[in-house]
């Protein structure tokens, strides 16, 4: 018999949290399923309503003159309207965002099936609505729809919704500024009253300033009732919106009341009692309405060819006017937008709308400030917008006979002239940003004088260069030795920090020690070489390159004096000529100002460098090969784990040699200076301060006693022994090398002449073991860190890891610094 299988409790688990993934996954791609469930009645239903309401009768007159400029019959710009704005309100995530027909893509897409009829057919189109040439007209614009609506889906799926981050704030505030200004002049003949010029043949459309220069020419033709309409309806919006801003707290009702429908309503029912139209005020008059049976583009190549750069184009700006709407109000009202899920939902829109007769449509900035202005609160009044203006295309056509023309004009001047918003340039100013002003200036010069393409293209194309050019560059800083004291146990501690922000940072003679501040790639590592280059010729960055290098002295040798000395200003410690360093060579050579001391050693910190790839790997092979020709020794520090693999596959472990890498860079200098490459560095050390006390210093210093040993345990094998203090110089305070003193290391220890009526027992056992005096009294309260421990090991602060293993308690005993484990494997 077959077996039956009955679903255990597990299963039923598994089924639950499968069907609750794939859930999240619908509301994530279908927002509707999110917000549509849990949709306010009470709360949003009536301002939507109105929103949509009012979005409809901007949108309705908008899509009957926008579809003049496509060269299809009226209808079609009102399904336009109707079927991508509501598959975007089922699929975008924006609650403001008004899709339909704009001036900016209504006219590229005007221009590019004028130029398809005459390069095909050698003939232009017709605005009769029965025409052939029209019905050639609606199959083009429904294609290049098609087109438009499968470039911007690709986009989103590809998730290359990235692109319009890439442009910059000024840039993006260039481009926005620039379409208000456009699209108010295209309405300055219709609010002047003035009959439209022109030409006989349709071609690509006059530029936005042969159209200002139009208006200009023929200012004494302007017709003085239409203009008192206008004024009237821009006066009436610009005062109500006022009026809602002064009475905002008091009086919310305001915030509901409809101004841009009652100024329609009112004045549609003057123009019909008073027949405005028979004084010459232009109205919308008969248009034809009716349903258009859906169907699907006919393909054609030769089509597809010719419409393929210009489908990209309007692709390309259409998503970059729309997310500049979906991102400005998201953040206003809070809420996430993601570029990609815009991408598609954008896509599908036109994709669907297509089969319908409609052209290539996107967010209208203008309906977009309306729709929020009026108060929508969510992707419902689209679907209400969408709805009415449907219902309109069947049924309300004639009731718009005498809307006038100069009524919709007013609403979308008032609308646009939200966009222009001062206070990015002011702030641009403030901080005397003038490349970006420049970016500003380039980008809206460019749109207005030229064309809006040219302006997209050029803010589009000038951030692209920009990011490209900042992300070739690796990022790196020159690091000095600074020193922080711990103002609890006292201790003072070798910090290495950039020079380029902490001036007062010292250089180690004789070694670059770098440190790389980004992951590396193939776009960026090719600048590390050059760069090195330049810091090892002029000793610092951001020097051109056509500056001589400056002189080397040669390799340097060092003196053998103890004596150090500290600032207590910025805590540097003193140049050698003044306070002689740690004794290892037999003399030293200062470096005068402007020469530089040979390089003999590299140290790169690779901390802030989470990721490499084959090709930066590769680089840094050829470096390695580089430095080891001219016998200059590099180290590497705090190397990650997950760029342990490329370096070990590509040899450069091999090559370099496990004894080379480190966990910390003093680690890596003390393992320079014990191979004689760079000068011993006192600092790398603890100094115990000399307790002379004078008038200038006691506000500053506790007086502290010289004292044997650093703890109270007699059985301590640890004692430590200062030289009386030398003349002391109220300005500075003076710190002395502590060294052990036991008698294990008697045998090692060396009596070296010092400075003064003095000298100090040097301890420096073979076996690599320098020891640390502990005590010191505090002159900074200064804890910040750049060379903190990441993989462990003692970094100055007087608990090492035996002291961590004990509980926290002091260590008893000998404190010495041994040689750290040469590799971090």
């Amino acid at each position: 018999m077959k077996k039956i299988e009955i679903p255990t409790v597990h299963h039923t688990a598994r089924l639950a949290r499968g069907g609750a993934k794939l859930l999240l996954w619908l509301k994530y791609y279908v927002p509707v399923l999110g917000w549509f469930p849990n949709y306010d009645v009470k709360r949003n239903l009536l301002v939507d309503f109105m929103a949509g309401l009012t979005v409809a009768f901007l949108l309705i007159p908008g899509g009957l003159a926008y579809s003049a400029l496509v060269q299809v019959p009226p209808v079609y710009g009102l399904l336009t309207g109707f079927v991508p704005l509501v598959v975007y309100s089922l699929l975008g995530n924006s609650r403001q965002l008004s899709l339909g027909p704009e001036a900016l893509v209504s006219t590229l897409v005007g221009a590019a099936i004028a130029e398809y009829n005459a390069g095909v057919h050698g003939h232009h189109a017709s605005l009769n609505p029965g025409s052939m040439a029209s019905a050639e007209n609606v199959a083009t614009a429904s294609l290049l729809c098609f087109m438009v609506g499968l470039w911007t889906f690709a986009l989103g799926v590809f998730r290359l919704g990235f692109l319009d981050s890439v442009i910059s704030r000024p840039l993006l505030r260039g481009f926005i500024t620039a379409i208000a200004v456009v699209v108010g002049i295209e309405m300055l003949a219709t609010l002047l009253g003035l009959p439209r010029h022109e030409s006989a043949t349709v071609g690509p459309p006059p530029s936005t300033m042969d159209k200002l220069w139009t208006v200009l020419t023929h200012l004494p033709s302007s017709h003085v009732p239409t203009i008192i309409i206008s004024v009237s309806s821009i006066v009436f919006l610009l005062l109500l919106k006022v009026i809602k801003a002064w009475y905002a707290k008091t009086r919310r009702w305001l915030h509901l009341f409809p101004e841009i429908l009652v100024l329609v309503a009112v004045s549609t029912i003057l123009s019909a009692v008073f027949r405005w139209d028979l004084a010459g005020v232009v109205v919308l008059k008969d248009v034809q309405g009716g349903v258009v049976a859906p169907a699907l583009p006919v393909i054609s190549l030769t089509k597809i060819k010719s419409l393929l750069l210009p489908s990209i184009l309007i692709a390309v700006i259409g998503f970059v006017e729309s997310i500049v709407g979906a991102k400005s109000y998201a953040a206003k009202h809070h809420y996430p937008v993601s570029p990609n899920r815009e991408l598609v939902a954008l896509g599908m829109a036109n994709l669907i709308g297509c089969s319908f007769g409609s052209w290539p449509c996107f967010g209208s900035l203008g309906r977009t400030v309306v729709n929020d202005a009026a108060g929508a609160k969510t992707q419902m009044s689209g679907l209400i917008t969408g709805l009415f203006t449907f219902t309109t295309s069947i049924w309300l056509l004639p009731y718009f006979y005498f809307l006038p023309r100069a009524v919709c004009s007013a609403i979308i001047i008032v609308a646009v002239g939200r966009l222009v918003e001062w206070d990015d340039v002011r702030f641009i100013l403030r901080l005397q940003a003038w490349s970006d002003l420049g970016l500003l200036l380039l980008t809206f010069a460019t749109t207005v004088f030229v064309s809006i393409e040219a302006g997209t293209l050029i803010s589009v194309g000038v951030s692209l260069l920009l990011v490209v050019k900042q992300s070739t560059k690796t990022r790196i800083s020159i690091l000095g030795m600074t020193h922080v004291v711990d103002p609890d146990t006292g201790i003072v501690k070798p910090k290495f920090r950039s020079i380029q922000e902490h001036h007062h940072a010292e250089r180690i003679q004789g070694c670059l020690v770098i440190r790389v501040e980004e992951g590396l790639f193939f776009g960026n590592s090719g600048s590390l070489p050059q760069l090195l280059r330049r810091v090892e010729a002029h000793g610092e960055l951001g020097v051109h390159p056509g500056e001589a290098p400056k002189p080397r002295i040669g390799k340097t040798a060092w003196s053998r004096s103890l004596r150090v000395q500290l600032d207590p200003q910025d805590g540097t410690f003193a140049s050698p000529d003044s306070s002689p360093a740690l004794p290892i060579r037999d003399e030293i050579v200062v470096p005068a100002s402007g020469e530089l001391a040979e390089v003999t050693s590299l140290v790169l910190d690779v901390e802030s460098m989470t990721f490499i790839d084959a090709s930066a790997t590769q680089v840094l092979l050829e470096l390695v090969h580089n430095y080891q020709q001219r016998d200059i020794v590099i180290c590497f520090v705090k190397l990650r784990d997950a760029c342990k693999s490329n370096f070990v596959r590509s040899g450069i472990y091999d090559l370099i040699g496990p004894s080379r890498f480190f966990v910390k860079t003093r680690d890596a200098l003390v393992y320079l200076s014990d191979s004689q490459l760079i000068p011993s560095i006192p600092s790398l050390t603890t100094y115990v301060k000399t307790p002379t006390v004078t008038a200038s210093s006691t506000n500053h210093y506790k007086p502290r006693m010289n004292h044997e040993s650093r703890t109270d345990d007699s059985n301590s094998s640890t004692s430590y022994h200062s030289a009386p203090a030398p003349p002391h110089d109220p300005s500075s305070s003076s710190y002395y090398l502590a060294v052990p003193s036991s008698t294990a290391a008697a045998a090692s220890t060396r009596r070296i002449p010092g400075p003064g009526p003095s000298s100090l027992s040097a301890s420096r056992p073979e076996s690599f073991a320098y020891s640390y005096a502990s005590e010191i009294m505090s002159i900074h309260d200064d804890t910040d860190s750049d060379d903190d421990d990441v993989r462990g090991g003692d970094d100055g602060d007087g608990e090492n890891e035996d002291d961590r293993r004990n509980g926290g308690r002091p260590f008893k005993g000998k404190r010495t610094y041994q040689q750290p484990s040469p590799s971090p494997w």
